[in-house]
């Protein structure tokens, strides 16, 4: 079974936490309203939301969401037995699939516009948003649980 989106969902979870619990900058129904319009006459949500730190830049606040996602996606996966009572392996891969997926996957809180990819890779970064060098991006997927993709994961980097 193969994971992808996990830096997306991350982010989003960062930006809600931040914005919504800990700035109290926005109400939930504020950030759905300018989801379910894709930000069009919210641009001070989509620039509140895109402000906060981001996967892949060495930034324990965001990195430990991410980890977390991962795992508790992981743990969901592995309770499913295949046709032969086979445990399910897990990756964290979505090799060229996130153009394809993000076609089907509205506005999220991370700031990504309804069908735009989902980040590349499995463990990759959202695209343009490791924001220095290769190191940090390097430094935030060290930080995950590596043990509970035991089918393997893919990190693309580009810079």
């Amino acid at each position: 079974m193969s994971l992808a989106g996990a830096p997306n969902v991350g982010d989003s979870l960062a930006a809600i936490k931040r914005t919504v619990f800990e700035d109290k900058k926005f109400t939930i129904a504020e950030i759905i309203d300018a989801l379910d319009n894709n930000f069009k006459g919210y641009e001070n949500v989509l620039s509140s939301l895109s402000k906060v730190p981001k996967f892949g830049n060495d930034i324990i606040y965001v990195d430990s969401i991410v980890n977390d996602t991962l795992t508790m996606a992981s743990a969901i996966a592995t309770r499913k037995k295949g046709l032969a009572g086979a445990t399910s392996a897990v990756s964290a891969a979505a090799i060229t699939a996130n153009i394809g997926l993000g076609f089907h996957v509205g506005a999220l809180p991370d700031g990504r516009k309804a069908g735009d990819p989902l980040s590349e890779g499995g463990l990759s970064p959202h695209q343009g948003r490791n924001i220095s060098s290769p190191t940090p991006t390097m430094m935030s997927v060290a930080k995950l649980d590596h043990s509970k993709f035991t089918n393997g994961s893919v990190l693309n980097i580009i810079k």
